[in-house]
Protein backbone atom coordinates (compact mmCIF):
# COMPACT_ATOMS: atom_id res chain seq x y z
CA UNK A 1 0.00 0.00 0.00
CA UNK A 2 1.06 3.62 -0.69
CA UNK A 3 1.05 6.45 1.49
CA UNK A 4 1.00 9.71 0.30
CA UNK A 5 1.38 12.25 3.10
CA UNK A 6 -0.02 15.40 1.68
CA UNK A 7 -0.14 19.01 2.77
CA UNK A 8 -0.11 21.55 -0.33
CA UNK A 9 0.31 24.41 1.99
CA UNK A 10 4.34 22.86 2.64
CA UNK A 11 5.45 20.73 -0.25
CA UNK A 12 8.86 21.55 -0.54
CA UNK A 13 10.50 18.66 -0.52
CA UNK A 14 7.67 15.85 -0.62
CA UNK A 15 8.48 12.60 -2.28
CA UNK A 16 6.16 9.64 -2.68
CA UNK A 17 6.65 7.17 -0.07
CA UNK A 18 6.42 3.59 0.27
CA UNK A 19 5.89 2.51 3.55
CA UNK A 20 7.09 -0.88 5.17
CA UNK A 21 5.50 -0.26 8.80
CA UNK A 22 2.54 0.01 8.29
CA UNK A 23 0.15 -2.20 10.67
CA UNK A 24 -0.80 -5.12 9.40
CA UNK A 25 -4.79 -4.16 10.01
CA UNK A 26 -4.05 -1.52 7.05
CA UNK A 27 -2.94 -3.44 4.04
CA UNK A 28 -5.86 -4.76 2.95
CA UNK A 29 -9.53 -4.99 3.65
CA UNK A 30 -10.62 -7.66 4.60
CA UNK A 31 -12.93 -9.66 2.14
CA UNK A 32 -16.51 -10.29 2.64
CA UNK A 33 -17.47 -7.19 4.47
CA UNK A 34 -20.69 -5.70 4.57
CA UNK A 35 -21.25 -2.07 4.47
CA UNK A 36 -21.73 -1.27 7.58
CA UNK A 37 -18.64 -3.40 8.48
CA UNK A 38 -16.63 -1.53 6.18
CA UNK A 39 -17.12 1.75 7.45
CA UNK A 40 -16.61 0.56 11.05
CA UNK A 41 -13.10 -1.00 9.74
CA UNK A 42 -12.60 2.47 7.74
CA UNK A 43 -13.17 4.51 11.28
CA UNK A 44 -10.62 2.03 13.24
CA UNK A 45 -8.04 0.19 11.04
CA UNK A 46 -8.75 2.04 8.20
CA UNK A 47 -7.89 5.28 9.84
CA UNK A 48 -5.21 7.93 7.93
CA UNK A 49 -4.21 9.19 10.79
CA UNK A 50 -2.41 6.40 12.09
CA UNK A 51 -0.19 7.55 9.69
CA UNK A 52 0.17 10.64 12.52
CA UNK A 53 3.20 8.56 13.99
CA UNK A 54 5.12 7.58 10.94
CA UNK A 55 5.07 11.33 9.29
CA UNK A 56 4.96 13.97 12.35
CA UNK A 57 5.64 16.77 9.75
CA UNK A 58 2.48 16.30 8.09
CA UNK A 59 -1.03 17.21 8.95
CA UNK A 60 -3.15 15.30 5.88
CA UNK A 61 -2.92 12.22 4.44
CA UNK A 62 -3.68 9.79 1.46
CA UNK A 63 -4.39 6.21 2.04
CA UNK A 64 -4.45 3.97 -1.30
CA UNK A 65 -6.93 1.12 -0.38
CA UNK A 66 -9.70 -0.95 -2.49
CA UNK A 67 -13.36 -0.25 -1.61
CA UNK A 68 -16.23 0.30 -3.20
CA UNK A 69 -15.66 -1.96 -5.89
CA UNK A 70 -12.72 0.17 -7.15
CA UNK A 71 -9.41 1.98 -6.37
CA UNK A 72 -10.48 4.15 -3.60
CA UNK A 73 -8.36 7.14 -1.79
CA UNK A 74 -9.21 7.46 2.33
CA UNK A 75 -8.00 10.66 3.20
CA UNK A 76 -8.52 13.34 6.04
CA UNK A 77 -7.27 16.60 7.30
CA UNK A 78 -8.25 20.12 6.16
CA UNK A 79 -5.67 21.27 3.99
CA UNK A 80 -7.13 18.48 1.65
CA UNK A 81 -10.63 19.33 1.79
CA UNK A 82 -8.98 22.79 1.03
CA UNK A 83 -6.98 20.97 -2.10
CA UNK A 84 -10.50 18.72 -2.84
CA UNK A 85 -12.57 21.94 -3.17
CA UNK A 86 -10.55 23.79 -5.42
CA UNK A 87 -10.50 20.25 -7.54
CA UNK A 88 -14.45 20.28 -6.94
CA UNK A 89 -14.72 24.03 -8.33
CA UNK A 90 -12.93 23.46 -11.32
CA UNK A 91 -15.25 20.32 -12.16
CA UNK A 92 -12.47 17.46 -11.62
CA UNK A 93 -13.81 16.24 -8.19
CA UNK A 94 -17.79 15.19 -8.25
CA UNK A 95 -20.20 13.51 -4.89
CA UNK A 96 -20.35 9.95 -5.98
CA UNK A 97 -22.92 7.60 -4.50
CA UNK A 98 -23.76 3.71 -4.41
CA UNK A 99 -25.63 2.43 -7.08
CA UNK A 100 -28.53 1.30 -4.34
CA UNK A 101 -28.69 5.23 -3.60
CA UNK A 102 -28.72 6.45 -7.30
CA UNK A 103 -31.72 4.64 -7.74
CA UNK A 104 -33.66 5.51 -4.28
CA UNK A 105 -32.92 8.91 -4.23
CA UNK A 106 -33.44 9.67 -7.77
CA UNK A 107 -31.60 12.61 -9.85
CA UNK A 108 -28.47 12.34 -7.44
CA UNK A 109 -26.04 12.04 -10.34
CA UNK A 110 -27.21 14.82 -12.53
CA UNK A 111 -27.33 16.96 -9.30
CA UNK A 112 -23.95 16.04 -8.21
CA UNK A 113 -22.11 16.58 -11.54
CA UNK A 114 -24.20 19.48 -13.37
CA UNK A 115 -23.72 22.72 -12.01
CA UNK A 116 -26.81 24.17 -13.02
CA UNK A 117 -29.60 21.49 -11.84
CA UNK A 118 -27.09 21.45 -8.57
CA UNK A 119 -27.99 25.17 -7.95
CA UNK A 120 -31.73 24.66 -8.67
CA UNK A 121 -32.02 22.15 -6.12
CA UNK A 122 -30.20 23.73 -3.85
CA UNK A 123 -32.53 26.75 -4.48
CA UNK A 124 -35.54 24.90 -4.31
CA UNK A 125 -34.18 23.26 -0.41
CA UNK A 126 -33.13 26.33 0.85
CA UNK A 127 -36.56 27.72 0.99
CA UNK A 128 -37.81 25.10 3.03
CA UNK A 129 -34.51 25.36 5.83
CA UNK A 130 -33.78 29.04 6.05
CA UNK A 131 -33.36 30.81 9.39
CA UNK A 132 -36.52 31.89 9.54
CA UNK A 133 -37.81 28.15 8.61
CA UNK A 134 -35.85 27.16 11.35
CA UNK A 135 -37.21 29.25 13.99
CA UNK A 136 -40.74 28.27 13.04
CA UNK A 137 -39.52 24.64 12.96
CA UNK A 138 -38.94 24.85 17.17
CA UNK A 139 -42.15 24.95 18.54
CA UNK A 140 -42.65 21.77 16.58
CA UNK A 141 -39.58 19.75 17.36
CA UNK A 142 -40.11 20.60 20.72
CA UNK A 143 -43.86 19.50 20.98
CA UNK A 144 -42.88 16.24 19.32
CA UNK A 145 -40.42 15.42 21.91
CA UNK A 146 -42.53 16.51 24.64
CA UNK A 147 -45.08 14.24 23.60
CA UNK A 148 -42.97 11.01 22.81
CA UNK A 149 -41.04 10.66 25.49
CA UNK A 150 -44.48 11.45 27.99
CA UNK A 151 -45.64 8.33 26.32
CA UNK A 152 -42.45 6.29 25.92
CA UNK A 153 -42.36 6.56 29.58
CA UNK A 154 -46.40 5.32 30.34
CA UNK A 155 -45.09 2.45 28.50
CA UNK A 156 -42.38 1.76 30.26
CA UNK A 157 -42.85 0.00 33.88
CA UNK A 158 -39.44 1.13 34.93
CA UNK A 159 -38.80 4.08 33.65
CA UNK A 160 -35.83 2.37 31.55
CA UNK A 161 -36.00 3.44 27.50
CA UNK A 162 -33.44 1.76 24.97
CA UNK A 163 -32.69 5.05 23.07
CA UNK A 164 -31.26 3.55 20.97
CA UNK A 165 -34.23 2.84 18.39
CA UNK A 166 -36.58 5.45 20.21
CA UNK A 167 -34.17 8.85 19.43
CA UNK A 168 -34.04 6.96 15.40
CA UNK A 169 -37.89 6.92 15.98
CA UNK A 170 -38.20 10.52 17.14
CA UNK A 171 -36.09 12.14 14.80
CA UNK A 172 -38.21 10.29 12.31
CA UNK A 173 -41.53 11.80 13.46
CA UNK A 174 -39.62 15.03 14.22
CA UNK A 175 -38.54 14.90 10.09
CA UNK A 176 -42.47 14.06 8.98
CA UNK A 177 -43.78 17.40 10.73
CA UNK A 178 -41.65 19.65 9.78
CA UNK A 179 -40.77 18.63 6.45
CA UNK A 180 -44.34 16.87 5.57
CA UNK A 181 -46.78 18.50 8.22
CA UNK A 182 -47.46 15.07 9.33
CA UNK A 183 -48.07 15.37 13.09
CA UNK A 184 -50.22 16.07 15.65
CA UNK A 185 -51.99 19.24 15.13
CA UNK A 186 -50.55 19.95 11.83
CA UNK A 187 -52.67 17.54 9.30
CA UNK A 188 -56.34 17.34 8.00
CA UNK A 189 -58.99 14.88 8.74
CA UNK A 190 -57.60 12.90 5.29
CA UNK A 191 -53.83 12.56 6.23
CA UNK A 192 -54.25 11.75 9.84
CA UNK A 193 -54.08 8.31 8.90
CA UNK A 194 -50.62 8.30 6.97
CA UNK A 195 -48.02 8.67 9.85
CA UNK A 196 -47.70 5.73 10.84
CA UNK A 197 -47.82 3.95 7.16
CA UNK A 198 -45.12 6.83 6.39
CA UNK A 199 -42.65 5.66 9.46
CA UNK A 200 -43.74 2.02 8.27
CA UNK A 201 -42.46 2.21 4.56
CA UNK A 202 -39.61 5.07 5.60
CA UNK A 203 -38.05 2.01 7.75
CA UNK A 204 -38.19 -0.06 5.01
CA UNK A 205 -36.79 2.53 2.28
CA UNK A 206 -34.00 3.41 4.48
CA UNK A 207 -32.72 -0.01 5.06
CA UNK A 208 -32.08 -0.55 1.12
CA UNK A 209 -30.23 2.83 0.57
CA UNK A 210 -26.96 1.57 1.46
CA UNK A 211 -27.59 -1.66 -0.34
CA UNK A 212 -26.80 -4.14 -2.86
CA UNK A 213 -28.49 -3.10 -6.15
CA UNK A 214 -30.51 -6.57 -6.63
CA UNK A 215 -34.03 -6.21 -7.94
CA UNK A 216 -35.72 -9.16 -6.43
CA UNK A 217 -38.71 -8.34 -4.23
CA UNK A 218 -37.21 -10.15 -1.24
CA UNK A 219 -34.01 -8.29 -0.75
CA UNK A 220 -33.40 -5.43 0.79
CA UNK A 221 -32.87 -2.63 -2.17
CA UNK A 222 -36.84 -4.66 -3.64
CA UNK A 223 -38.03 -4.04 -0.46
CA UNK A 224 -37.25 -0.19 -0.73
CA UNK A 225 -38.11 0.56 -4.20
CA UNK A 226 -41.30 -0.54 -3.22
CA UNK A 227 -41.65 1.38 -0.03
CA UNK A 228 -40.42 4.66 -1.78
CA UNK A 229 -43.29 4.45 -4.62
CA UNK A 230 -45.30 4.31 -1.38
CA UNK A 231 -43.77 7.69 0.40
CA UNK A 232 -43.98 9.20 -3.02
CA UNK A 233 -47.38 8.84 -3.14
CA UNK A 234 -47.98 10.29 -0.31
CA UNK A 235 -46.11 13.15 -0.99
CA UNK A 236 -48.05 14.12 -3.83
CA UNK A 237 -50.88 13.42 -1.82
CA UNK A 238 -50.07 16.18 0.47
CA UNK A 239 -48.97 18.05 -2.42
CA UNK A 240 -52.38 18.24 -3.74
CA UNK A 241 -54.15 18.32 -0.36
CA UNK A 242 -52.02 21.27 1.35
CA UNK A 243 -53.10 25.06 2.07
CA UNK A 244 -51.34 27.44 -0.56
CA UNK A 245 -51.49 29.82 2.49
CA UNK A 246 -49.85 27.51 4.75
CA UNK A 247 -45.93 27.89 5.16
CA UNK A 248 -44.97 26.14 8.38
CA UNK A 249 -43.51 22.78 6.32
CA UNK A 250 -41.09 22.31 3.95
CA UNK A 251 -42.77 20.62 1.59
CA UNK A 252 -45.63 23.84 1.70
CA UNK A 253 -42.67 26.37 0.95
CA UNK A 254 -41.19 24.31 -1.90
CA UNK A 255 -44.50 23.49 -3.45
CA UNK A 256 -45.20 27.38 -3.22
CA UNK A 257 -41.72 28.48 -4.62
CA UNK A 258 -40.24 29.13 -7.82
CA UNK A 259 -36.71 28.88 -9.20
CA UNK A 260 -34.73 32.03 -10.18
CA UNK A 261 -36.03 32.48 -13.58
CA UNK A 262 -40.07 32.47 -11.92
CA UNK A 263 -40.61 28.69 -13.33
CA UNK A 264 -42.61 26.19 -10.24
CA UNK A 265 -40.80 23.21 -9.21
CA UNK A 266 -41.99 20.00 -10.65
CA UNK A 267 -43.89 17.52 -8.49
CA UNK A 268 -41.42 14.66 -9.19
CA UNK A 269 -38.33 17.24 -8.55
CA UNK A 270 -39.79 18.16 -5.21
CA UNK A 271 -40.58 14.62 -4.22
CA UNK A 272 -37.13 13.45 -4.91
CA UNK A 273 -35.46 16.16 -3.05
CA UNK A 274 -37.76 16.35 0.43
CA UNK A 275 -36.98 12.91 0.11
CA UNK A 276 -33.50 13.05 -0.23
CA UNK A 277 -33.59 15.85 3.39
CA UNK A 278 -36.03 12.97 5.16
CA UNK A 279 -33.22 10.59 4.28
CA UNK A 280 -30.26 12.60 5.19
CA UNK A 281 -31.84 14.97 8.15
CA UNK A 282 -33.32 12.84 10.10
CA UNK A 283 -29.75 10.03 10.10
CA UNK A 284 -27.37 12.49 10.89
CA UNK A 285 -29.85 14.19 13.86
CA UNK A 286 -30.24 11.15 15.10
CA UNK A 287 -26.10 10.27 15.35
CA UNK A 288 -25.34 13.38 16.76
CA UNK A 289 -28.38 13.79 19.58
CA UNK A 290 -27.22 9.64 20.69
CA UNK A 291 -23.49 10.40 20.75
CA UNK A 292 -23.77 13.77 22.80
CA UNK A 293 -26.05 12.05 25.38
CA UNK A 294 -23.33 9.04 25.42
CA UNK A 295 -20.90 11.67 25.86
CA UNK A 296 -22.61 13.73 28.39
CA UNK A 297 -23.36 10.52 30.64
CA UNK A 298 -19.73 9.05 30.66
CA UNK A 299 -19.29 12.90 31.98
CA UNK A 300 -21.29 13.64 34.90
CA UNK A 301 -19.54 16.85 35.49
CA UNK A 302 -20.74 18.13 32.42
CA UNK A 303 -24.05 16.26 32.24
CA UNK A 304 -24.27 18.81 35.81
CA UNK A 305 -22.85 21.73 34.17
CA UNK A 306 -25.48 21.49 31.14
CA UNK A 307 -28.66 20.41 33.18
CA UNK A 308 -27.67 23.61 36.12
CA UNK A 309 -27.53 26.38 32.63
CA UNK A 310 -30.62 24.77 31.93
CA UNK A 311 -32.86 25.40 34.72
CA UNK A 312 -31.36 28.57 35.34
CA UNK A 313 -32.32 29.61 31.76
CA UNK A 314 -35.52 28.39 32.53
CA UNK A 315 -35.63 30.23 36.02
CA UNK A 316 -34.90 33.52 34.31
CA UNK A 317 -37.87 32.76 32.10
CA UNK A 318 -39.89 32.36 35.29
CA UNK A 319 -39.94 29.34 34.70
CA UNK A 320 -38.71 27.62 38.11
CA UNK A 321 -40.92 25.62 39.21
CA UNK A 322 -41.77 24.47 35.73
CA UNK A 323 -38.92 24.06 33.94
CA UNK A 324 -39.55 21.69 31.46
CA UNK A 325 -42.44 24.11 30.09
CA UNK A 326 -40.20 26.70 28.95
CA UNK A 327 -40.39 27.40 25.84
CA UNK A 328 -37.69 27.14 23.68
CA UNK A 329 -36.70 29.64 20.37
CA UNK A 330 -33.61 30.60 19.00
CA UNK A 331 -33.03 33.78 21.34
CA UNK A 332 -33.42 30.73 24.32
CA UNK A 333 -31.15 28.97 22.83
CA UNK A 334 -28.45 31.95 22.89
CA UNK A 335 -28.55 31.62 27.03
CA UNK A 336 -26.86 28.08 27.09
CA UNK A 337 -23.28 28.54 25.58
CA UNK A 338 -22.56 25.30 27.92
CA UNK A 339 -25.13 23.07 25.50
CA UNK A 340 -23.20 24.34 22.76
CA UNK A 341 -19.78 23.40 23.95
CA UNK A 342 -21.20 20.24 24.56
CA UNK A 343 -22.44 19.86 20.96
CA UNK A 344 -19.87 21.13 18.98
CA UNK A 345 -17.41 18.28 21.21
CA UNK A 346 -19.54 15.62 20.47
CA UNK A 347 -19.64 16.89 16.40
CA UNK A 348 -15.47 16.93 16.99
CA UNK A 349 -15.33 13.45 18.59
CA UNK A 350 -18.11 11.90 16.28
CA UNK A 351 -19.28 13.46 13.52
CA UNK A 352 -22.59 12.90 12.26
CA UNK A 353 -21.59 10.96 9.72
CA UNK A 354 -18.90 8.92 9.11
CA UNK A 355 -17.70 10.57 5.42
CA UNK A 356 -18.30 11.85 2.45
CA UNK A 357 -17.22 9.57 -0.99
CA UNK A 358 -16.13 11.41 -4.24
CA UNK A 359 -15.12 10.37 -7.71
CA UNK A 360 -12.37 12.13 -9.87
CA UNK A 361 -14.13 13.41 -12.90
CA UNK A 362 -10.34 13.71 -14.70
CA UNK A 363 -6.80 13.04 -14.25
CA UNK A 364 -5.89 15.12 -10.84
CA UNK A 365 -2.55 15.30 -10.68
CA UNK A 366 -1.02 16.34 -6.49
CA UNK A 367 0.62 19.96 -7.00
CA UNK A 368 4.31 19.55 -6.53
CA UNK A 369 4.74 15.55 -6.69
CA UNK A 370 4.67 12.16 -7.77
CA UNK A 371 1.06 11.23 -6.78
CA UNK A 372 -1.22 11.25 -9.48
CA UNK A 373 -5.35 10.31 -9.17
CA UNK A 374 -6.52 8.71 -12.32
CA UNK A 375 -10.23 9.39 -13.83
CA UNK A 376 -12.81 7.45 -12.08
CA UNK A 377 -10.77 7.16 -8.36
CA UNK A 378 -12.70 7.11 -5.96
CA UNK A 379 -12.17 9.38 -2.89
CA UNK A 380 -13.43 8.44 0.71
CA UNK A 381 -13.24 11.60 2.77
CA UNK A 382 -12.99 10.99 6.67
CA UNK A 383 -15.22 13.46 8.46
CA UNK A 384 -14.80 11.24 11.44
CA UNK A 385 -11.49 11.40 11.44
CA UNK A 386 -10.63 14.84 10.28
CA UNK A 387 -11.60 16.89 13.56
CA UNK A 388 -9.33 14.74 15.79
CA UNK A 389 -6.16 15.29 14.30
CA UNK A 390 -3.51 15.00 17.05
CA UNK A 391 -1.38 17.06 14.87
CA UNK A 392 -3.29 20.36 14.30
CA UNK A 393 -3.52 23.21 16.60
CA UNK A 394 -5.97 24.05 18.65
CA UNK A 395 -7.42 21.05 19.99
CA UNK A 396 -6.81 18.98 23.27
CA UNK A 397 -3.59 16.26 22.56
CA UNK A 398 -5.94 13.61 24.26
CA UNK A 399 -8.32 13.70 20.72
CA UNK A 400 -10.93 10.83 22.45
CA UNK A 401 -11.62 13.08 25.63
CA UNK A 402 -14.19 15.10 26.41
CA UNK A 403 -13.57 18.55 26.66
CA UNK A 404 -16.45 21.02 25.84
CA UNK A 405 -13.88 23.53 27.66
CA UNK A 406 -11.61 24.26 24.69
CA UNK A 407 -15.43 25.89 22.75
CA UNK A 408 -16.06 27.75 25.93
CA UNK A 409 -12.47 29.60 26.34
CA UNK A 410 -10.17 28.41 23.42
CA UNK A 411 -6.91 29.35 23.89
CA UNK A 412 -6.45 29.64 20.06
CA UNK A 413 -8.21 29.71 17.17
CA UNK A 414 -9.94 26.38 16.85
CA UNK A 415 -10.39 24.64 13.42
CA UNK A 416 -13.33 24.77 11.68
CA UNK A 417 -16.00 22.33 12.29
CA UNK A 418 -16.50 20.10 8.97
CA UNK A 419 -18.67 17.31 10.35
CA UNK A 420 -21.38 18.94 7.74
CA UNK A 421 -19.54 19.22 4.74
CA UNK A 422 -17.68 21.92 3.07
CA UNK A 423 -17.98 24.02 0.02
CA UNK A 424 -20.92 23.69 -2.52
CA UNK A 425 -21.77 20.12 -1.11
CA UNK A 426 -22.12 21.31 2.27
CA UNK A 427 -25.26 19.96 4.23
CA UNK A 428 -27.71 22.45 3.41
CA UNK A 429 -29.69 21.53 6.61
CA UNK A 430 -27.17 21.90 8.91
CA UNK A 431 -28.60 24.98 10.89
CA UNK A 432 -32.10 22.58 11.60
CA UNK A 433 -30.23 19.80 12.32
CA UNK A 434 -28.09 21.81 14.62
CA UNK A 435 -31.10 23.00 16.33
CA UNK A 436 -33.13 19.90 16.74
CA UNK A 437 -30.25 18.27 18.54
CA UNK A 438 -30.45 21.42 20.93
CA UNK A 439 -34.08 21.08 21.22
CA UNK A 440 -34.34 17.40 22.18
CA UNK A 441 -31.38 17.79 24.58
CA UNK A 442 -32.53 20.76 26.55
CA UNK A 443 -35.87 19.39 26.84
CA UNK A 444 -34.67 16.13 28.29
CA UNK A 445 -32.16 17.56 30.39
CA UNK A 446 -34.66 20.34 31.91
CA UNK A 447 -37.31 17.38 32.74
CA UNK A 448 -35.68 14.24 33.23
CA UNK A 449 -32.58 12.89 35.50
CA UNK A 450 -30.64 10.47 33.32
CA UNK A 451 -28.84 7.63 34.49
CA UNK A 452 -27.05 5.15 31.91
CA UNK A 453 -28.07 1.63 33.14
CA UNK A 454 -24.51 -0.03 31.84
CA UNK A 455 -22.29 2.02 33.51
CA UNK A 456 -19.39 0.78 30.87
CA UNK A 457 -18.13 4.07 29.33
CA UNK A 458 -18.82 4.39 25.82
CA UNK A 459 -15.27 3.51 24.10
CA UNK A 460 -14.45 3.12 20.23
CA UNK A 461 -14.36 -0.17 20.39
CA UNK A 462 -18.18 -0.55 21.49
CA UNK A 463 -19.48 1.94 18.63
CA UNK A 464 -20.57 1.04 15.10
CA UNK A 465 -19.97 3.01 12.10
CA UNK A 466 -22.88 2.26 9.28
CA UNK A 467 -22.04 4.82 7.95
CA UNK A 468 -23.79 6.81 11.11
CA UNK A 469 -22.16 6.33 14.26
CA UNK A 470 -24.63 4.64 16.74
CA UNK A 471 -23.44 2.07 19.73
CA UNK A 472 -23.43 -1.72 18.65
CA UNK A 473 -25.80 -2.85 21.80
CA UNK A 474 -28.62 -0.98 23.47
CA UNK A 475 -28.38 2.20 25.05
CA UNK A 476 -30.94 2.30 28.33
CA UNK A 477 -31.44 4.76 29.86
CA UNK A 478 -33.45 5.58 33.41
CA UNK A 479 -35.12 8.69 33.27
CA UNK A 480 -36.72 10.26 36.61
CA UNK A 481 -39.25 13.09 36.29
CA UNK A 482 -37.46 16.19 37.65
CA UNK A 483 -39.70 17.81 40.96
CA UNK A 484 -41.91 20.53 39.47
Amino acid sequence: MKAWPIDPLNLGDFKLEVSEKLPQATKGIPNGLTLSQYFTWMADYGDPLKFAREYQKFRSYLVETIAFGAKTVSCCGTSIATALTQAERQGMIVNSWPPSTQSLIRNTVSIQTDVKIHARYRSMIALGLTPEMARNYVPMMQEVTRDFFEHELKSSSNGVIDLKPKLKQLTLRIAAQCFLSLGKGSMSNSTHGLLEEFEKHFVTFNAGVFSIKNPFPFTAFGKAMEAREHIVSMIRKLLRESDSQDHRSMLQSVRNGKDDNGQPFSEEMICDQVLLVLWAGHDTSNASITCALLLLLDNPEWLQKCVEEQLAVAEAAGKSKDAQNLELSSDIFKQMPILEACIQETLRIYSPAVGVVKRTAGEIKVPDSQAVLPPDTMIFYSLLNSMNDPLAPGFDQNRWKFNPEQWLNPTQQLPSNIAFGWGIHACPGKLVALQEVKVILSQLLRTYKLEKVDRKPITRESMLFAPFPTTKESFLVKFTPRTK
